[in-house]
């Protein structure tokens, strides 16, 4: 899937401050600059400033302009879920890192937290989240789909930076409509505090999601655990 381009444009500026170009308390271009630089329009270029203000790399000011605060983003990971497509954009700029890949049948305790008939034999695809190789994981991954879609697993190995629905949903015409998200506070699971370079016992969150064809019928489900120092989860309410 094709990288949004708002993403590509905020990834090169993120770039250019990281490498120093654009040290801290310099002002970026202004947005009529970056639109003729990077020859989109300036809704795109707003777009993209936007991501380097959630990152915490920049400050925005109508009199002073974009001007940079950091020449690192914090390794806390912002999420915001507005849509569909911004879950997509979520996979571009988190890779996946495959840990596992194996064929089970649900069980009891399983079948509960899916909320999935027991006995069910699925694919599971355990990775982690990574930004680069510099900065820790932001989460743990598990995601279930039927066995029927086994043969996609391959695929998944070589697109890191598409959602497993995605694949999909490309693979086998299957269109997701809608998602599902639950989100509970838990305390870090003991096996994933060395892989996620987490703390011991330390708060997180666990985020599972259904997602659904326009019948309702789930076509995969997703299992995700954060460390709280690494995750914000943010929400935009608008009145209607």
């Amino acid at each position: 899937m094709t990288k949004a381009l708002y993403i590509d444009i905020a990834e090169k500026l993120s770039e250019a401050i990281y490498s120093g170009k654009y040290p801290v308390g310099s002002s970026l271009p202004t947005e009529m600059e970056l639109c003729a630089h990077f020859s989109v329009s300036r809704h795109t270029v707003r777009a993209a400033l936007r991501e380097l203000l959630e990152l915490g790399l920049v400050s925005r000011n109508k009199k002073a302009g974009t001007r940079v605060e950091n020449s690192q983003a914090p390794s806390q990971y912002s999420y915001s879920l507005t849509s569909l497509e911004k879950l997509t954009d979520f996979g571009s700029t988190y890779k996946r890192e495959v840990q596992s890949i194996e064929k089970i049948t649900v069980d009891i305790k399983l079948s509960r937290l899916l909320k999935c008939q027991p006995g069910l034999t699925m694919m599971k695809i355990s990775s982690i989240r990574i930004k680069d190789r510099t900065q820790s994981p932001v989460g743990w991954t598990d995601v279930y789909f039927s066995d029927a879609y086994s043969e996609i697993a391959d695929t998944i190995r070589k697109n890191p930076d598409t959602l497993i629905s995605s694949l999909i949903e490309k693979k086998f015409g299957r269109k997701i409509s809608t998602i599902q998200q639950d989100i509970t506070a838990v305390i870090i699971p003991q096996e994933l505090v060395q892989i996620l370079q987490a703390v011991p016992d330390s708060p997180a969150l666990k985020i599972i999601r259904s997602y659904r064809d326009h019948r309702g019928e789930t076509i995969v489900h997703s299992v995700s655990i954060h460390p709280s120092e690494k995750f914000v989860f943010s929400t935009r309410l608008s009145r209607t």
